[in-house]
């Protein structure tokens, strides 16, 4: 998902100097940075939770309960919980509209 929406640089192409030559190397820079930092993330959350308490099916919210328990951060739970909450509203609403 952190590639989607990138084809939506297109529309500036007409914009840009020399675009045949400076796009490319844009987007691939751009694919070489989300790609680090997604498996960065990835590989740190890895690390950090024992491999046993990471279980594809209960999610996120379990994920950052064992991360946030990790480092004795638990309260930050509720917090991540209300801002998943409130982003889903936001969604749902723009989505009855």
């Amino acid at each position: 998902t952190a590639f989607l929406g990138m084809e939506l640089a297109c529309v500036h192409i007409p914009k840009i100097k020399n675009a045949s030559t400076i796009f490319p190397k844009a987007m691939l820079l751009a694919i070489v940075l989300i790609t680090l930092t997604m498996g960065l993330g990835s590989l740190l959350v890895a690390l950090i939770i024992p491999h046993q308490k990471i279980v594809i099916v209960t999610g996120t919210i379990a994920t950052f309960d064992t991360l946030f328990g990790a480092f004795h951060l638990s309260f930050l739970l509720q917090f991540q919980l209300l801002i998943s909450y409130m982003f889903l509203q936001i969604k749902l609403q723009r989505f009855l509209k």
